[in-house]
């Protein structure tokens, strides 16, 4: 009888684990003067940032949706250094976009290797430079906001605000709860930058 319950137990709690665990994919596009991210290099970090949740006992997984694009409009900036040129990059129609550079992020002027916090409402897309769409962790840490996670912490924490490295791996369990949960979180008010840190219109 031990047996059977135990048996029944595992059943459940292996259950719950498949139930707990969530993919997403994503479509990627890159401005025609990015360097050319090949379909099996993107796969690779795309398992890269699904490493660094797993590893923090979140279990999501990204996955390439279709072949890399250029940016389907020539007119798309490659550096984003104004609120218009964000603008543009986030109507591009991929959910994951690769510029060469960005200095222009919710209205803060300032050297980027992501943005998905949107300049509009409905805009939710994730924009990367070319160095930062090479590190699994800028993958992972952007979506997190895409999800609606805010900065905290240092470079250890996957949602730091002090910069995106490798080590920045840690996560804790609300912060699991928005990735695994799409529309769960909303990102909480942001301060305006004072007007010599915004970025021109």
């Amino acid at each position: 009888m031990r047996a059977l319950i135990a048996i029944a137990c595992l059943g459940l709690v292996a259950w719950e684990s498949a139930r707990a665990e969530t993919t997403y994919t994503v479509t990627v596009s890159r401005h025609a003067s990015v360097r050319d991210f090949s379909e099996k290099e993107v796969k690779q970090i795309l398992r890269k940032a699904s490493t660094v949740l797993h590893n923090a006992g979140c279990d999501v997984t990204f996955r390439l949706d279709g072949p890399i694009r250029t940016f389907s409009s020539p007119n798309v900036p490659s550096d984003v250094v104004s609120t218009s040129d964000l603008d543009q990059v986030h109507g591009e129609p991929a959910d994951v976009k690769i510029v060469k550079g960005l200095h222009c992020c919710v209205e803060r002027k300032g050297i980027f290797g992501g943005c998905s916090w949107p300049p509009k409402a409905g805009s939710r897309s994730i924009i990367l430079t070319e160095g930062g769409a090479t590190l699994g962790n800028w993958w992972a840490h952007e979506f997190g906001h895409r999800m609606g996670l805010p900065h905290r912490g240092k470079n250890t924490v996957l949602m730091t605000k002090t910069g995106v490295t490798a080590a920045s791996v840690r996560l804790n369990k609300a912060e699991c709860r928005c990735y695994l949960n799409q529309g769960s979180c909303t990102l909480p008010p942001q301060p305006m930058p004072a007007a010599e840190d915004k970025c021109p219109q």
